[in-house]
């Protein structure tokens, strides 16, 4: 491409971008408070960033298992929640910056990433740079987004809010654009890998149903289905060094998260038709209803006098298949909704409003394109009024919903200034064995282990990546409960022969290392990982490699 040319379209960006950044901004003033919110999930974020500057500080740049978290239990959470963007505020807080800090600095730069991304892939598939500016803004300066970001403080859901975009520009790629432009597909699934499962997951299925009705035409293009299997196996292989041994323990072990889902009742959660865009509930977590906002109610109306329209472009078809998929997401989140039946299938979600994410999504493209066909040949000084007044709207909307979560917080008196009463609350991933009464009891049991058959003497010392049991007094073929949550992957050794030895998970959901009838000795115990734990990052490293080098043969070739 010509160098002036390209200069030229760059500089089109740039006032955007200044304007789009001073946006951003104007969403994240409590993050310039003195304190941070303990939000519904904040602590448990925070514990992760604090379990892997200690892994860091050990010498374990790539953690799998975080040996003190639960006191001193152990606890394998990075291998369910991708700890991949987590290394920006943990290498933060590990250069010295404090904890706090570090994490109100990632959510600065997840809230800029979230509107850059909307605005490069409204304008990638728009080609319009005024309609890209709106989209981004009801995008991101949603309430559901501030919701996510600072009420519940869900950083995986809200990390989700940058890929989505690139997910759907990729699945109009697929089918309606360039099949060869891959990449927005790739990086949008991908990222939503690393980000939140069920994001992926639910994001999955809305493609699977896009495709499906779309199987007629697929079916008279192939070269698409072959384009989105190649973009479906890249994504797999490249995220490899996560998806595979987070798979491989779903698939091996079973966890306490099935019976921790029964517990949830989405249709306890669903909306009120009358809730669904003004009168949020968000003070109780387990009836937590929030509102879309007025926003999105104004952007659905707009684009109802486009949908009633009959396609007759492949982007007016994508506009329709996105508000219809607006709609079923919205009657997802309500009490319409047949939730009562379907709990005991679908409590993984927890609670409706979940599809308030998509919701937002599709509103905020769908008035993008909506914009683009009526309002796009307005003069530069009506564009520039519409665009203030949509930012001004859009960065007050989210700082209500924001300001309401903080007048509750306060209220509540969760606001923290240091993370010295800092623990983590996750049991999704004890073991399925996990025995309640005795998990409650655990400080008792901290570093020690006992015999499971016989009464046996131990005594343990530890360091980070090992615990060391002596052992004597042993009169049978025993075994030795430890106070350690079993995940696959950890590893026995006979501190005398060398020999490893069996280990499986206790009655409890504990870790237990079978003796045999020997009297006394010593094991060594350490989380040395799975062999698909050891491959799995080669695997991403040479599709990574393989895809740089397809890159340079087409940059070469033209």
């Amino acid at each position: 491409m010509d160098k002036t040319i390209a200069g030229n379209k760059f500089s089109g960006h740039k006032k955007n971008i200044a304007f789009l950044l001073a946006f951003a901004v104007s969403l994240c003033w409590i993050l310039f408070l003195p304190y941070t919110l303990r939000t519904h999930d904040s602590w448990f974020h925070l514990a992760r960033i604090e379990a892997m500057v200690t892994a860091f500080e050990n010498g374990d740049w790539f953690p799998k298992i975080f040996p003190y978290m639960y006191e001193d239990f152990g606890y394998a959470i990075s291998l369910f929640y991708s700890d991949f963007f987590l290394y920006i505020p943990a290498l933060l807080t590990l250069c010295g910056v404090n904890i706090l800090t570090s994490y109100k600095i990632y959510n600065v730069l997840i809230i800029v990433a979230t509107v850059f991304s909307a605005y490069y892939c409204a304008n990638k598939l728009l080609n319009d740079k005024f309609s890209a500016v709106i989209t981004a803004m009801v995008y991101a300066g949603s309430s559901y987004f501030a919701v996510d970001m600072f009420i519940r403080g869900a950083l995986g859901e809200s990390q989700a809010f940058i890929f989505l975009p690139f997910a759907l520009l990729g699945m109009y790629n697929a089918v309606y654009g360039d099949e060869n432009d891959r990449l927005p597909l790739i990086i949008g699934f991908g990222g939503l890998v690393l980000s939140h499962n069920l994001s992926l997951m639910l994001t999955a299925v809305l493609f699977a149903v896009f495709l499906v009705l779309n199987i007629g035409k697929l079916l008279k293009e192939p070269s698409r289905i072959f384009n989105i299997a190649r973009s479906s196996i890249t994504v797999v292989f490249t995220t490899a060094f996560f998806l595979f041994p987070m798979v491989e323990q779903l698939l091996t072990e079973k966890f306490f998260s099935s019976y921790h889902a029964k517990i949830w009742n989405p249709g306890k959660a669903a909306i009120r038709i009358r809730n669904l865009f003004v009168g949020a509930n968000l003070t109780e977590e387990s009836v937590f209803t929030p509102s879309l906002g007025i926003t999105i109610l104004v952007a659905i109306i707009i684009c109802l006098t486009l949908f009633f329209k009959k396609p007759k472009t492949d982007l007016h078809k994508f506009f329709t298949l996105s508000m219809l998929g607006l709609f079923a997401c919205l009657f997802a989140c309500t009490s319409l909704f047949p939730w009562w039946p379907l709990d005991p299938y679908l409590n993984i979600i927890q609670f409706p409003s979940r599809f308030y994410m998509y919701v937002t999504l599709f509103a905020a493209f769908c008035l993008g394109i909506w914009c683009s066909v009526n309002i796009n040949k307005l003069n530069n000084k009506k564009k520039a009024v519409i665009t203030l007044v949509v930012a001004i709207i859009c960065s007050v909307q989210f700082s209500f919903t924001t300001y309401q979560g903080w007048q509750i917080a306060v209220d509540e008196g969760r606001t923290i200034t240091d993370t010295s009463a800092l623990i983590l609350w996750d049991e999704n991933y004890l073991h399925a064995n996990n025995n309640r009464q005795l998990w409650r009891e655990r400080e008792n049991y901290i570093n020690t282990a006992r015999g499971v058959k016989s009464d046996v003497e131990t005594e343990m010392t530890r360091d980070y990546y090992n615990r060391y049991i002596s052992y004597s007094g042993n009169t049978t073929d025993n075994s030795l409960e430890i106070a350690a949550i079993y995940f696959r992957g950890y590893r026995a050794v006979d501190g005398e022969t060398g020999r490893e030895l069996e280990v499986h998970p206790s009655a409890n959901g504990w870790l237990e290392v079978d003796i045999g009838a020997k009297e006394s000795g010593t094991i060594v115990v350490d989380y040395y990982g799975t062999a698909v734990q050891h491959i799995s990052p080669y695997i991403t490293a040479v599709s990574m490699g393989l895809i740089f080098i397809v890159f340079i043969k087409k940059k070469l070739n033209r």
